[in-house]
């Protein structure tokens, strides 16, 4: 092994990325559970499309964005970082091509590995695997994903249950613009079925799966993006500036440093780093990060929880509620002073970890929120009585209201019982008429509201909210966007983020990927919703 212990060159490594310390349990949790790393290298044609990112640090503490760079240079700059990881810390990698070298490489392997031999061989190990990268030809339109990860599986399938007994898992990376073909180059639906079927078998085998997308293509990260959300032990990544926006829109609380996006890359990230770019926390998990990111195992540092949650089984008054997260938002303001400042690449400045005010305003939002979907989801059923029992969602069988916030999170049961949240103005509505009340401005519903508005108020189109569109699986899928997502923010910053959740939110109601199974209502919902967004859009960006 390298001369240094890896628990001390993990401890460096952190220092480097300025990640607080107290991360170290949970990162060191994270590499003693890793059996070894097996990274595939997309070397294909499609990696010369120059639609890429990269960064440069600036010696104020600055990263300054480079675009239109091809995919390669984006997938060298990930790849520099894990060769330097692996050897440091001593992670036994394999790396594949996915296709053969030729070229300065011809006389060479499509596979190398480092830290699998001897840490003498380390320098000629990373002095090869420079060189297999720098004189890379990318002259093959074959992108045969689908057929390496079948490899993979047979491969890990053998050490399967050696690997389980051990609590080990391999974390397998792939680097790549995420296009699969078959070996003459060909794509189309048959093809990205089989390469999800794959992808599938191998997520069911004791291994981490993180995929490192070097495109902008939304065809190609939107597919991924699915499969994020059903398979385990899975995670997509894109480049930083992408990902951020990600997690702004969802947890615009915190600031999503490029360490963070390191450890996510190299499969050494704590799980719920993972959710921050899919959903909003929950209170609880926010305050699971922050005892990871400040407090780690140190016995002498307090972060009290709260005693009191929006989903316990008595009422609460909302005053008296907020005030027992006083403590905690004291406490983490002690604790945020202490560290670094990190890069915003939202804002694009110096900012703390945490934005204490903005994440005072969601645990506000989501204590309301809570409350509002427990009333508004007793008197639609009241109006919609269930055939078979209670609505529940035929994937988890939870009622879909329990999941609004994550996974495990408990439902309400009461809450400000003599309030009604279904808007007692719906009643003699039609549908059109209560679908304008999300839309449009009161108190007349003439002028349309903005788009971060009705970004931000999406599931308020939604049934239990509006009792005039019938319940389905379907809404629950929908990933809220935080109150505060486009709040404080410049024109040149906020831009950037209208587009994406534009983008998403008419990826969401696109009809191609509703289900089939509508009823008229639901049908009629989805494409005004789709109209009036996609007219908000136009309306801003042409």
């Amino acid at each position: 092994m390298p001369s240094s212990t890896p628990e001390n060159a993990l401890r460096k490594c952190l220092a480097d990325l300025d990640l607080p310390l107290a991360m170290f349990p949970a990162v060191w949790l994270n590499y003693q559970a890793c059996h070894s790393h097996l990274v595939t290298i997309d070397n294909s044609s499609f990696m010369k499309v120059r639609d890429s990112h990269i960064g440069r640090n600036g010696k104020d503490g600055s990263i300054k964005r480079i675009n239109h760079i091809i995919r390669w240079d984006e997938l060298q700059e990930a790849m520099s970082f894990n060769c330097k990881m692996a050897s440091k810390c001593w992670v036994p990698t394999k790396y594949w091509f996915l296709n053969e070298p030729t070229g300065p490489t011809a006389s060479f392997s499509k596979k190398f590995s480092l830290c699998w031999g001897s840490p003498k061989d380390i320098p000629r190990e990373m002095n090869h695997i420079k060189h297999m990268m720098k004189n890379a030809t990318l002259d093959e339109r074959r992108c045969e994903l689908t057929t390496r990860i079948s490899h993979m599986s047979k491969i890990i399938g053998k050490e399967s249950s050696r690997l389980w007994e051990s609590g080990k898992k391999i974390t397998v990376i792939f680097y790549t613009q995420g296009l699969p073909t078959n070996k003459k180059g060909q794509t189309g639906t048959s093809i990205r079925q089989e390469f999800r079927s794959e992808m599938w078998s191998l997520s069911k085998l004791p291994v981490n799966i993180i995929v490192r997308l070097c495109t902008d293509d939304e065809k190609v990260t939107s597919m991924f993006n699915e499969m994020d959300n059903t398979l385990d032990s899975f995670d997509v990544l894109d480049d930083y500036w992408s990902e951020a926006m990600e997690v702004h829109l969802h947890n615009p609380w915190l600031t999503y440093s490029k360490g963070l996006h390191r450890l996510r890359e190299v499969g050494l990230a704590p799980c719920i780093l993972g959710d921050l770019d899919q959903r909003p926390l929950t209170l609880d998990e926010i305050h699971q990060l922050c005892l990871i990111l400040f407090v780690g195992e140190g016995d002498s540092v307090d972060l009290p929880l709260p005693p009191y949650q929006p989903t316990c089984s008595r009422q609460l008054e909302r005053s008296s509620w907020l005030e027992c997260w006083i403590p905690f938002i004291v406490a983490l303001e002690g604790l945020i002073e202490k560290e670094k400042l990190q890069w915003n690449p939202i804002k694009n400045r110096m900012a703390p970890w945490i934005d204490l005010k903005k994440l005072e305003s969601t645990l506000k939002s989501q204590f309301e929120e809570s409350s509002e979907r427990f009333e508004a989801r007793r008197s639609f059923t009241q109006a919609h009585p269930p055939r078979r029992g209670p609505c529940r969602n035929r994937h988890t069988g939870r009622d879909p209201d329990g999941d609004k916030f994550g996974r495990n999170q408990p439902t309400i049961s009461t809450i400000h019982e003599k309030k009604s949240h279904i808007d007692p103005r719906l009643s003699g509505l039609t549908l059109e008429e209560a679908i304008q009340r999300w839309s449009h401005q009161p108190p007349n519903y003439k002028r349309a509201n903005s788009l971060q508005r009705l970004l931000i108020t999406v599931p308020r189109a939604f049934p239990p909210m509006n009792h005039k569109v019938e319940e389905h699986d379907y809404f629950s899928k929908w990933k809220t966007f935080d109150n505060e997502a486009f709040s404080d923010l410049c024109d040149d910053d906020l831009k950037p983020l209208l587009q994406r959740g534009a983008r998403k939110a008419k990826f969401f109601l696109h009809p191609d990927k509703l289900p089939k199974d509508l009823t008229e209502n639901q049908t009629i919902l989805f494409k005004t919703m789709w109209d009036v967004i996609a007219q908000q859009e136009a309306a801003i960006f042409g």
